[in-house]
């Protein structure tokens, strides 16, 4: 896969462009403007592309491809710089993140530098890193999880302590039901709080005291251990003296 001069899938067979820029580089959604993301496949392969705020590799805020088989070629997907609940964003704030493993049915388990060391058998060494082998998934298993935040209330004005409650579609847990999730919570796209073992409802008490007073972008992102991963984001009010 090569972008915008980067290469990759060849000749690594497990490549990620991150922090992508968009063409044109702004866009105005609220005009019903789009931008795209263009990519090509120096072969076959299984990719994924999502977008997400600048410097926030886990905080998926829409995906645009889902581990889905792509041909070898010129490849371009638009974003209509909305997040999955159809908010309207600031695109100057995103990038994109494309990822293209071969086909599945391609390559063999025992011909992969697997991790032993890791208890994911799927992780594999890449380069000075590792990486989750998707091209060895399970097709029913190996897709977005689907994340949602049931409390607060949007409408809510928040003081003090304030339970966050989110939840992954059973429908969607996919690994999560055999390895459970994690749960990442940010304000303002900073990190303020990670669960690392949860279920498919996760909980944490949000003490907002040191939040300044105003409105503020609340998410909780989700991952099942084997890199699927979504989120959902509201904007809140904080009222502290």
């Amino acid at each position: 896969m090569t972008t915008h001069g980067v290469t990759a899938l060849n000749p690594s067979h497990f490549d990620e462009v991150k922090e992508l820029e968009f063409i044109p580089a702004q866009f105005h959604p609220d005009a019903g403007e789009t931008g795209a993301i263009q990519y090509h496949l120096a072969q076959p392969g299984i990719v994924r592309v999502f977008i997400r705020p600048k410097k926030r590799r886990f905080l998926a805020i829409r995906t645009l491809a889902d581990w889905e088989p792509q041909s070898a070629g010129e490849h371009s997907l638009a974003w209509d710089g909305k997040d999955e609940r159809g908010n309207v964003l600031n695109p100057a704030l995103y990038c994109a993140t494309v990822q293209a493993q071969p086909l599945r049915g391609t390559v063999r388990r025992e011909d992969l530098p697997l991790d032993k060391e890791l208890h994911h058998e799927d992780m594999i060494a890449h380069g000075h890193g590792r990486a989750h082998a998707h091209t060895l998934h399970e097709v029913d298993k190996c897709h977005q999880l689907k994340v949602s935040i049931e409390a607060p209330s949007p409408t809510a004005k928040i003081t003090g302590t304030c339970q966050i409650v989110s939840r992954v579609a059973e429908e969607a847990r996919g690994y999560g039901r055999e390895v459970g999730h994690s749960a990442r919570y940010y304000v303002d796209y900073y990190l303020l709080h990670e669960d690392k073992d949860v279920g498919a409802v996760a909980t944490w008490d949000w003490d907002t005291r040191n939040i300044p007073s105003g409105m503020h972008v609340l998410s909780v992102a989700c991952c099942d251990h084997h890199d699927h991963m979504a989120s959902d984001s509201m904007v809140v009010e904080i009222e502290n003296p």
